[in-house]
């Protein structure tokens, strides 16, 4: 309830509630913390929580792509890399893929990713 009450108010204290009563098991006042900073353009603070959602519950396609989105705004390229590939693999649709090579390419690994495209493609 308090996460509802978050989104509802616009009020980061019921999330960090929510995260207390759950003794930091709840996905998703993790989740809506991280939208909340996201939102805020708080993207460090963004990518740490929607880490510790992940970490609870890594099948959320959406926070892996918030994810990669907070990361990508980060410029953190690495972590942009991890959530993008995971986002292919549950979704291979073609924003993903972008997002994925955008992302490889900032790190000038441009190969890299032409190299996991073809072994994907393959198997």
């Amino acid at each position: 309830m308090y996460c509802s009450l978050g989104e509802a108010t616009r009020d980061i204290q019921y999330f960090e509630k929510a995260i207390e009563l759950s003794k930091g098991k709840s996905a998703r006042a993790y989740r809506m913390l991280a939208k909340y900073q996201f939102s805020r353009e708080q993207y460090q603070d963004a990518i740490v929580n929607f880490e510790k959602s992940l970490s609870i519950n890594s099948m959320q396609y959406n926070a892996w792509f918030m994810l990669g989105s907070a990361a990508f705004r980060a410029e953190n390229w690495q972590t942009a890399v991890k959530a993008f590939r995971t986002c292919t693999h549950l979704d291979p649709c073609f924003e993903n893929w972008n997002n994925l090579a955008a992302s490889h390419i900032k790190l000038n690994q441009k190969y890299e990713f032409l190299f996991l495209k073809i072994q994907i493609d393959y198997n």
